[in-house]
């Protein structure tokens, strides 16, 4: 900041720069009245008006209102100019570039600014496959950072590019290392790669991301790989249980740790049966690759952990939640107890209440069963999302857990099968919930008194958004519900409310039944319609 003095030297200066200025600007004005009367064989005249007219040019570029804005208000504006992120490689059009070729004192201080290019997104794609191109565009943009500046990096590969990826993980291995180097102020991590590409990360000491704060980790895989525990590597494609890369990470909150699977649309319906539920269930489940060897991170410091095919025991679970008291966040798969863990639980007395007061969003798969055993540890009053995947769910277990924890959920998402006895049970103790979606899974043996209360606001009340799979035989009770709710709201809105999943075959008698929602399409109310390829 200038003091006193230092302000009024650099106003004594502009005052001189507009004299000059205006005495440029006078002497230019009368060498225009002569220029075009006098003969200038040589140019020199033509040479000396250039002059006056840069001089001109340039003082009042000097003088220009921005000219008067301290640094620190510039740099202001340039960040609100810019989105956070940036995609790389950079567009012509790219901010951040356009804000370097301004002037000398504008490029120098975007150079000088770390926010500007310490947080990037890279996709790898068939069009933009060049990895060391892109690679050495990325450091060279980080480095511009500084190398204290806590760095985001996100990239990924997509498309047809991240199954030749997968087959031929060498194509992308330049990235990582370069990813690497910046270990030491990375504050955010979060690649999709293939889980070759990405063992150096599981590799690297104790105290390597001593600044991180986010982790996510999106190892590709075909699906063939997913057949055999040791696909890829040694290591198979777990979070490896000998990893101690974040054992004294004294600032990470998130890990998340997500495999992803690669299909083409054909092959929806088979993924869901074979790799979801055939593979499960399989009953060598010990030598299964979703189940995973128990690993270490450090759980305290931890408000969301995502490990959604990782499939751990309810008891090993339950050792790591009693180390999370930030949790706010937790989608795991799990595995049942073996008969001698659950008899030696009993036996023990280990079977105490798990308070998680800050836990708002909970999602377990569970295709071999062993949700109800970690469900009967919680408590959780924050609740207001919960996810269930997999084997039938007590419906016993699910209404203790909510009595005892006594949360509003708001978003629930069942992927399980529910008996028809039981549904409307369920969904009276949710009051207060504004989305459902029911994924996968046949509503058809619902009973029709459900939608019919749901229809007159009986049952869920709150809600906003509906999403669920329909069939011929219950799409009259569905359109009849949905009807019967949007008249209720009268001219607004109403719920959102969708079909997903619906099968080609189906689709003809299902589009016959939404022909009488027609009359509300001036409302802006639709049916939203995915269907399944």
């Amino acid at each position: 900041m200038l003091n006193a003095e230092g302000y009024s030297a650099t106003e004594d200066k502009r005052s001189e720069m507009q004299t000059q200025l205006l005495e440029a600007e006078v002497e230019l004005i009368n060498f225009e009245g002569e220029f075009f009367n006098l003969p200038d064989p040589f140019g020199e005249l033509a040479a000396e008006r250039e002059d006056l007219e840069r001089k001109v040019s340039d003082l009042r570029a000097e003088l220009a209102p921005h000219r008067r804005l301290p640094p620190e208000l510039l740099v202001e504006i340039f960040l609100f100019c810019t989105a956070e992120t940036v995609s790389l490689p950079p567009s012509s059009d790219e901010t951040r570039l356009i804000l370097t070729q301004i002037c000398h004192s504008w490029r120098d201080l975007a150079l000088q600014t770390p926010e500007l290019w310490g947080n990037i997104a890279v996709v790898f794609t068939e069009d933009q496959c060049n990895v060391e191109l892109i690679t050495t565009i990325s450091a060279q943009w980080l480095a511009r950072a500084g190398d204290t500046y806590p760095l985001c990096i996100a990239a990924e590969c997509t498309g047809v590019y991240a199954t030749t990826a997968c087959q031929s993980p060498e194509l992308v291995a330049a990235f990582v290392p370069m990813v690497i180097s910046h270990s030491h102020h990375l504050r955010s991590l979060d690649l999709g790669f293939p889980i070759a590409a990405l063992l150096p990360l599981f590799a690297l000491p104790s105290g390597a991301f001593p600044c991180l704060e986010k982790m996510s980790l999106r190892p590709l895989l075909v699906l063939d790989d997913m057949d055999t525990p040791e696909a890829g590597s040694s290591l198979g494609w777990h979070w490896p249980s000998t990893a101690v890369v974040l054992d004294s990470a004294p600032r990470i909150q998130e890990v998340t740790f997500s495999p992803s699977p690669l299909f083409k649309l054909a092959e929806l319906e088979s993924v869901s049966a074979n790799v979801m539920e055939q593979a499960m269930t399989d009953p060598g489940v010990g030598s299964h690759p979703f189940f995973a060897p128990e690993f270490s991170l450090p759980w305290s410091k931890l408000s969301i952990v995502a490990f959604p095919f990782t499939a751990l025991t309810p008891q090993a679970w339950c050792s790591i939640l009693i180390q999370c008291p930030k949790l706010q966040r937790f989608e795991i798969a799990i595995k049942p107890s073996t008969t001698t863990d659950r008899e030696s639980s009993h036996t023990s007395g280990s079977l105490q209440q798990i308070q998680l007061d800050h836990l708002i969003h909970l999602s377990i798969s569970a295709f071999c069963g062993g949700a109800d055993e970690l469900v009967d540890r919680l408590t959780a009053p924050s609740l207001n999302q919960l996810s269930l995947m997999g084997t039938e769910f007590p419906t016993a277990c699910l209404l203790s857990f909510q009595r005892r924890s006594n949360f509003a959920l708001e978003t629930f998402i069942p992927v399980i099968p529910i008996p028809a006895a039981d549904v409307e049970r369920i969904l009276e103790h949710m009051p207060d919930l504004k989305m459902l979606i029911i994924l996968a899974i046949s509503t058809e043996h619902f009973p029709a008194s459900l939608w019919e209360r749901v229809g007159r606001g009986e049952l869920l009340p709150q809600l906003e958004t509906m999403l669920i799979r329909p069939t011929p035989v219950q799409a009259p009770d569905l359109v009849d519900m949905i009807a019967a709710r949007w008249e209720a709201n009268g001219a607004g809105r109403g719920p959102m409310l969708g079909f997903c999943d619906v099968r080609p075959a189906h689709l003809e008698a299902i589009m016959t039944e939404l022909n009488r929602l027609e009359k509300y399409a001036d409302r802006g109310q639709s049916v939203q319609l995915l269907t399944l390829c």
